[in-house]
């Protein structure tokens, strides 16, 4: 059983018990109840009949959790990511059987400083930046069942605050090993390869999925242009190569059997079958181990050209534009200036040097 399906069903088993409870709060059987299963499924399956399904029952009888599958389809139908459906359904789950071990089931008793407390207890053993994370994915949810179902009551969300922590930015790939990781690159057993890999994420700063469905047609050797299909916000996105980079991609493409479709992918393994996009990890981990480096994320690559684009001269706007980051507040994390970054800055711009 995968771990989405142990998710699907912790959300069954939850509403089940919350169902039975109410139906022994009322002093009625399951059979009995005002407001019974195949109602109930009415309203999860036909949410455009509210007005008739709510006359079965107020709100008081709402479960907490019940809503819970109609709200990853919104957010299915939104265009939101698969990692991101799965991320709400974490911490909802969590956040379900807390709220479970407590014996608190239905809206009414979802008070504010329940809320509260299961944050707290779990800021106990967490980070501010992970509790934060719950607190999101609490927020979103409840906001979307009180706009959806034109619930009257206050929100409790509404009165909860939980700060989260400031985000330092993160170093990337350090410029000192960028030599480091392609002389072990032209080491491994697919050189050609392993470069151009290389090559692409520290020159443009592509997510990894973004390079890993590169086609034969979105490449062009010649002006060192790629086309990605699928940026993080759906919508596809021209990045460029420059002079250095264009060689190694250049050496990849004259590498690929002259019979590839154009619609093909550009990366394959060892025995010629395509690459999988779990192996682009793999390589990285492979390079770095036999540079005698510490390991590198593929994300580290990114927060590379980020910084390296931003010492060289380009505005944060225009790393942020670069990176397809949704406001500059994103980018910030990715530029970890250190202490003579700030120095050759202030050479730059001293207001008493430059006032001739």
């Amino acid at each position: 059983m995968t771990k989405e399906q142990r998710t699907n069903l912790k959300f069954s088993d939850f509403s089940r018990e919350q169902e039975q409870r109410t139906c022994k709060n009322q002093g009625k059987s399951e059979e009995k109840s005002t407001f019974n299963q195949e109602q109930r499924t009415s309203l999860i399956l036909n949410p455009y009949e509210e007005k008739r399904t709510f006359s079965f029952c107020s709100e008081n009888d709402y479960h907490i959790s019940e809503f819970s599958e109609q709200f990853f389809v919104s957010l299915r139908s939104n265009d939101r990511s698969q990692y991101t459906i799965n991320f709400y359904k974490e911490k909802l789950s969590k956040f379900f059987d807390w709220l479970k071990e407590q014996q608190i089931y239905l809206l009414p008793e979802l008070k504010p400083n329940v809320i509260r407390s299961f944050l707290s207890q779990y800021k106990e053993n967490h980070t501010i930046g992970g509790t934060h994370a719950y607190y999101r994915a609490i927020k979103s949810y409840l906001n979307w069942v009180w706009y959806e179902y034109d619930i009257e009551s206050l929100n409790p969300i509404n009165k909860v605050k939980c700060p989260n922590r400031q985000v330092e930015p993160i170093q990337g790939v350090s410029t000192d090993d960028v030599d480091k990781l392609f002389q072990s690159a032209k080491a491994g057993m697919l050189p050609i390869r392993d470069c151009a890999i290389l090559a692409i994420l520290l020159d443009t700063g592509i997510r990894r999925s973004s390079l890993y469905e590169l086609q034969k047609q979105d490449v062009d050797p010649i002006t060192g242009c790629l086309y990605i299909r699928h940026m993080k916000n759906k919508k596809p996105m021209t990045v460029y190569l420059g002079n250095k980079a264009r060689k190694y991609v250049r050496k990849l493409i004259r590498s690929l059997p002259p019979e590839l479709p154009d619609d093909s992918t550009i990366w394959f393994n060892q025995d010629g079958s395509p690459m999988e996009l779990d192996n682009l990890e793999r390589i990285i981990n492979r390079i770095t181990k036999r540079a005698g480096l510490e390991s590198y994320s593929l994300h580290d690559f990114r927060r590379y050209f980020a910084l390296e684009a931003y010492r060289n001269g380009a505005d944060i706007f225009e790393v942020s534009a670069m990176l397809n980051h949704s406001n500059i507040e994103v980018t910030k994390r990715y530029i970890a200036i250190d202490e003579n970054d700030k120095k050759t800055m202030h050479n730059k711009i001293s207001p008493l040097d430059k006032n001739k």
